[in-house]
């Protein structure tokens, strides 16, 4: 369980504000909310910013409750990114930023700060220094009870203090499940409604025969290279964590391995570019994720109406 907490703390932000971890503009099919989400963010009236302070507000609880059960936990809000992008040059989320700065992970670019970039997570030498015994105490007092049986089964361990201050700041979703249903039907067409659709398929494979063809094969999605960029960079900063020799500044004065490291992502994201546009995936996936989306609010539309009209 170490280090999840900035992990939840990324897909609570993403949900909350409706942003990606890393800030992205067109050909992203994620860059603007589909008609289910327009109804959630209505209701909610998250933007990114306040966001990024609802998840600050979140890790103060989380210690303020943990200090109250005899634990000492640090805030860390490393995993909870937004950057302001609308005067960054080249735009994330461009040709020219994705050859030059991958997906924005092992390289940024001036004006776009590194703090929300993955590294140790500040509990973790708290944890590393306790006995079995303390460790499963501070476990169950920051996740609940059951943890261990949850994790087993692969489960989240959503209780204790990190589900008091989730429930506190973004709200129960146990006590709203029109929310709940919305937010359940948002991720289910995300993740597996819209990659089925028969066009998205088969611009997904289009995609990943030009990936091939670039020299990255392996590929189904372009989530998938996204992700495997995103691996490689926490594993580059896992490895640094875990043998702090390795960080040393090279002859350009960065961390010796990164600049390969941003490199390789660059090519891969430029791939991804090219190939996105050339079997117009972007286009086919919103288009199919906000038909299922449609479909969603016009069987629900008066429960959704009554909903974000409760929250005026």
């Amino acid at each position: 369980m170490r280090g999840a907490i900035a992990t939840v703390g990324v897909v609570l932000l993403a949900a909350a504000a409706g942003c990606s971890p890393e800030a992205t503009e067109e050909p992203s099919p994620t860059s603007t909310p589909g008609p289910a989400k327009v109804y959630l963010e209505s209701a909610l009236g998250f933007t990114a910013d306040d966001a990024a302070q609802a998840a600050l507000r979140m890790e103060e609880s989380i210690a303020g409750c943990m200090a109250e059960q005899g634990f000492e936990y640090v805030p860390d809000t490393s995993g909870y990114q937004h950057v302001e992008t609308s005067e960054i040059d080249p735009p994330p989320g461009s040709h020219e930023f994705a050859e030059q700065f991958g997906y924005g992970f092992a390289a940024l670019p001036e004006g776009m700060s590194s703090e929300g970039a993955p590294g140790p997570n500040p509990n973790d030498e708290l944890m590393a220094a306790m006995s079995p015994e303390e460790l499963a105490a501070y476990q169950v007092a920051m996740w609940g009870e059951g943890i261990e049986e949850e994790s087993s089964e692969g489960g989240g361990g959503l209780g204790g203090c990190f589900g008091a201050a989730r429930n506190e700041v973004w709200g129960d979703p146990d006590e709203d499940p029109v929310r709940a249903a919305l937010e359940d039907e948002i991720a289910r067409i995300d993740a597996e409604a819209a990659p089925m659709d028969p066009a998205v398929a088969r611009a997904a494979n289009q995609w990943s025969d030009c990936m091939s063809d670039a020299g990255h094969p392996g590929f189904a999605t372009p989530a998938d290279a996204e992700q495997a960029a995103w691996d490689s960079w926490m594993a580059f900063n896992d490895a640094i964590a875990a043998e702090p020799m390795l960080g040393a500044e090279d002859a350009d004065g960065g961390v010796a391995g990164q600049a390969d490291l941003a490199a390789k992502e660059a090519a891969l994201a430029t791939a991804d570019w090219d190939c996105r546009a050339a079997a117009g995936y972007d286009a086919v996936w919103r288009e199919a994720r906000d038909r299922l989306q449609q479909e969603y609010v016009d069987g629900h539309r008066a429960e959704l109406d009554a909903w974000v009209e409760s929250f005026s």
